[in-house]
């Protein structure tokens, strides 16, 4: 395809450099530029609780979300507990208040998806008859009885639910808990009820696995505050990553589009100049124009330095350079000048980004 034939109508720009927010990436999309990175190797580890932390636009999320194909392919039971099963803040409540709520809702929410809730009837009066014993049980209940076999499966595979039966193993992925975080003390002690309850819970109940994202300024709000912090230390997992391997998701996603192969193994084998030439002509010249027509010291640059030097070594970052400049281009190729164009609103986005992330912490607060 010539590059001016290329117009940047919505759907192109989010097929050639990805959707900011993984849960509207489809996964089918998702799959063919996925980097299975160091992050992503440890959180589906075969452990009772794994912690994820990173700051906004490093893919906790896209994690997240491939976590549960892989779970899938393996015919494991891996459920995301959305914010709507969460359980409701208690004003002036404690962290203990909310630990017992956590533990509680979590419990119902596995019940529910087994379809069972009229089998095991959880509540704050009796849940301490069925602490440690919630997975044995609903094994227990599917392998007995025919009619809530075939109730369970019509939510969840059978191959699934006989993994169930058999391994008594449920996993449980919590995202987008910094969605309730804004630095109050309330806010505190609902999410030390959350990590206390996934600490009590992936420890007492064999066969249940707890996998939590969090956003860093949240992770580090606990670290003072959270006494079990020190106990789960080796269930912590950062997430990092350097310019090269976020130019190399990029070119994934570029490649994907116009149905090129991108080989991961030779693309991070070497980080260096060159490499990163290599890669920058190889894809983005298929959307790019090669030299970026700055002023001064900016003149007539590397395309590939100028974009490197926008983004945070974060994903998202990106994401929404390239498709901003896309949208001001129109069609391709994209220049330096669309880059100057949208670069104002940009960096204030990106700026807004850190107060968001950091304004607790820092006491700045936005007039």
């Amino acid at each position: 395809m010539e590059l001016s034939k290329l117009k940047f109508g919505d759907e192109a720009i989010s097929d050639l450099f990805g959707n900011e927010s993984a849960e509207h990436e489809p996964l089918e999309k998702l799959q063919q530029y996925f980097y299975k990175n160091d992050a992503f190797e440890r959180f589906i580890a075969d452990r009772p609780l794994r912690v994820l932390v990173g700051p906004k636009g490093t893919g906790k999320s896209a994690i997240i979300r491939y976590a549960a194909k892989i779970a899938e392919e393996n015919k494991r039971a891996y459920f995301h507990f959305d914010t709507k099963y969460w359980p409701d803040k208690i004003e002036d409540g404690t962290e203990i208040d909310h630990t017992k709520l956590w533990i509680e809702s979590i419990y119902k929410f596995i019940v529910s998806k087994f379809d069972l809730k009229d089998h095991i009837d959880i509540n704050s009066d009796n849940i301490s008859r069925f602490t440690g014993r919630v997975i044995p049980l609903i094994s227990k209940f599917i392998a007995n009885n025919d009619d809530v076999r075939v109730a369970a499966s019509q939510f969840i595979e059978q191959e699934i639910i006989n993994s169930v039966v058999k391994n008594k193993i449920v996993e449980i992925a919590i995202d987008n808990v910094d969605t309730i975080w804004a630095g109050q003390r309330g806010d505190l002690n609902y999410i030390k009820g959350l990590m206390r309850a996934a600490f009590m819970l992936s420890s007492e109940e064999s066969g249940l696995k707890i996998k939590v994202a969090l956003r860093s300024d949240v992770y580090y709000a606990l670290l003072g505050e959270l006494d079990i912090i020190d106990k789960i230390e080796n269930s912590i997992i950062k997430m990092r990553w350097d310019n090269h391997e976020v130019l190399c998701i990029t070119a994934a996603r570029i490649a994907s589009y116009f149905d090129q192969e991108f080989d991961w193994k030779i693309a991070l084998e070497s980080m260096n100049d060159y490499s990163q030439d290599y890669i920058f002509k190889s894809y983005y010249m298929s959307v790019f124009e090669e030299r970026y027509k700055g002023q001064g010291k900016w003149a007539d640059i590397s395309m590939r330095v100028a974009l490197m030097s926008f983004v945070r070594q974060r994903p998202r970052d990106m994401i929404l350079l390239c498709s901003s400049a896309a949208r001001d281009a129109k069609h391709a190729p994209i220049s330096g000048d669309n880059i100057q164009n949208i670069l104002g609103s940009y960096c204030r986005g990106r700026v807004n980004d850190l107060v968001t992330e950091y304004k607790v912490s820092f006491r700045i607060y936005m007039i």
